[in-house]
């Protein structure tokens, strides 16, 4: 039996929630799409070439994360709503601001040795 006839129909009020928090999901994935090509397109400066691919695919594999794990976030909330279980939190929260950081701190990199050298 697939999983969305498992169980019984939650509130609408709450699968509507869950859809509002994917979409979320999917407009923060959009977001780091279009921050992996404003860098490669716009980012003059950084034309160092192990830098500026780094950035861009860093940010690419963030935005498929996002895509992806927030499916999967939907997915199972769905899930266990349907057969009153509890939330599980996302493995995103802890996963995605550390790829942020390390493209923080590569970029703070470059711009200190640009600026210092």
């Amino acid at each position: 039996m697939p999983w969305s006839k498992q169980g019984k129909d939650p509130d609408y009020r709450f699968s509507l929630a869950n859809e509002r928090t994917f979409l979320a999901w999917v407009r923060t994935a959009l977001g780091f799409f279009t921050a992996a090509i404003a860098v490669d397109q716009l980012a003059t400066t950084l034309n160092d070439h192990t830098l500026k691919p780094f950035i861009c695919i860093a940010l690419l594999i963030i935005s498929v994360m996002c895509a992806v794990l927030g499916y999967l976030n939907w997915k199972g909330n769905e899930v266990a709503m349907r057969l009153d279980q509890g939330l599980d939190y996302s493995k995103a929260i802890k996963l995605i601001p550390l790829l942020i950081v390390s493209i923080v701190l590569a970029l703070l990199t470059s711009i200190y040795y640009d600026t210092f050298s």
